[in-house]
C-alpha cells in the first residue's frame, strides 16, 4: 500500500485515539475523554490507543494493561509514548471491568484470557488491521489484574507475544512447556505473601524449563506501580 493512502486510511496519527476522535496528548501525556470500544461476546471493551507519525502497515504493538478497574488512556503516558515513538509500535491500552469475585473464582473474569478478554483484545487487533495497521507482535506490560492477564495472554500466545512485563501479577498459569516468551517480573517485597509467592514460583517453573525470566525484587514497596517498576518496564520492552 501506498505510504501516502496508508496514512490517509489512518488519518489520527501521532494522537491519542479515544472514542473514535482524536485528543491530543497533554504535556502531562493524559488523554482524558471517553475511550474507543470494542464489541465481543456482548461485552462492550474500552480502550485507548497512541499511533506514532513512524507507524508501518505491519508494526508490533505496545499493550498496556492497568490494575483492577483501571483506565487505559492513564497509562498512556510521556514515557510510553516516547518509547511508541522511538520502536514506531502503536500503544494499545484497554479499560478492563472487574466482573466480581463469583467469576474470579470460576475464571470467567477478564484476568483469565481463555475465558473471554484474550478474544477481545484480539478483536482490537482486528479494528487495527481494518484501518490498515496489521500488528504482528505484541510487547506487552500489565500491573496486579492488568499482569494476570498479559502473563496468562502471553503463555497462551508463545507465537504472537515477544516480551512481557507483569507487575505484581494476583495470580498466574503456570509454566508447563519452553515458551521463547521473554519475561520480567518485579514484586514489591512488602506486598502481600501470596502476590510474593505467586512472583517466586513463576521464576521457579520458568527455570525449569528455560524460559527467560528477569525477577526484580523493590525494597520498601506495597503493592503499588512505581515509577522505578514503571521505568524497568520500559526498559525490558524497548528492544
Amino acid at each position: 500500500m501506498n505510504s501516502k493512502i496508508f496514512k490517509m486510511l489512518f488519518c489520527f496519527i501521532g494522537m491519542a485515539i479515544i472514542g473514535g476522535g482524536m485528543v491530543m496528548i497533554t504535556r502531562q501525556g493524559w488523554a482524558d475523554s471517553y475511550q474507543h470500544h470494542v464489541e465481543y461476546q456482548g461485552r462492550t471493551l474500552n480502550y485507548a490507543y497512541y499511533v506514532p507519525n513512524n507507524v508501518t502497515e505491519e508494526p508490533d504493538a505496545l499493550i498496556l494493561v492497568p490494575g483492577l478497574n483501571g483506565r487505559g488512556e492513564h497509562m498512556i503516558n510521556p514515557k510510553w509514548i516516547a518509547l511508541s515513538n522511538k520502536t514506531g509500535r502503536p500503544i494499545i491500552a484497554p479499560s478492563f471491568v472487574f466482573e466480581g469475585d463469583i467469576a474470579f473464582l470460576k475464571n470467567e473474569s477478564y484476568q483469565f484470557p481463555n475465558a473471554w478478554s484474550g478474544g477481545a483484545l484480539n478483536a482490537i487487533l482486528d479494528q487495527f488491521a481494518e484501518k490498515g495497521i496489521r500488528i504482528q507482535h505484541l510487547y506487552m506490560a500489565g500491573f496486579s489484574a492488568g499482569a494476570q492477564f498479559v502473563g496468562r495472554y502471553s503463555l497462551a500466545h508463545p507465537n504472537k507475544v515477544v516480551k512481557c512485563a507483569i507487575g505484581a501479577s494476583g495470580g498466574n498459569d503456570p509454566i508447563d512447556y519452553a515458551s521463547p516468551v521473554k519475561f520480567f517480573y518485579a514484586i514489591g517485597e512488602k506486598d502481600q505473601a501470596n502476590r510474593r509467592f505467586f512472583a517466586d514460583e513463576f521464576a521457579k517453573q520458568a527455570a525449569s524449563y528455560g524460559v527467560s525470566v528477569i525477577q526484580k525484587k523493590y525494597p520498601n514497596t506495597g503493592h503499588s506501580f512505581t515509577p522505578e517498576m514503571e521505568n524497568d518496564f520500559i526498559n525490558f520492552l524497548k528492544k
